[in-house]
């Protein structure tokens, strides 16, 4: 794991905050599957480094929920996926049905689609 992170460009202070915050981190064999998602959604190295840095839980996250939660970002027509979640990482913690659910709770509050979008992209912890 140490010598993935160091890879990405991650420096050993941040590895050990990294761990520190998550002792499973070091154990985890399944990581580089979600560094791949995000590779596939379009972040360069430099977001993929302050993805993990700011959200190490997201790596440690069933691979299978994190590309159920991609599909619905794109489903509801999410751009620049790179940019959002680089700029709120903790976005990747939620479950595809609380992405669902938030729009569906927006929507009977009078939103357009676009609206809720904005709202996610502006919002930090608006979900």
């Amino acid at each position: 794991m140490v010598d993935f992170l160091l890879e990405l460009g991650i420096d050993v202070k941040d590895i050990n905050n990294i761990i520190e915050m998550n002792k499973n981190l070091v154990d985890y064999e399944d990581y580089k599957k979600n560094v791949e998602v995000l590779k596939m959604i379009g972040c360069d190295d430099k977001e993929i480094r302050n993805i993990i840095i700011s959200n190490p839980n997201f790596i440690i996250r069933n691979n299978g929920d994190v590309v159920k939660l991609i599909k619905v970002f794109n489903n509801y027509s999410f751009t620049d996926l790179d940019m959002l979640f680089d700029s709120n990482p903790y976005l990747l913690n939620l479950d595809d049905f609380e992405l669902i659910d938030f729009f569906d709770k927006k929507e009977k509050e009078g939103l357009s689609k676009q609206e809720i979008i904005d709202l996610v992209e502006t919002e930090f912890d608006v979900i």
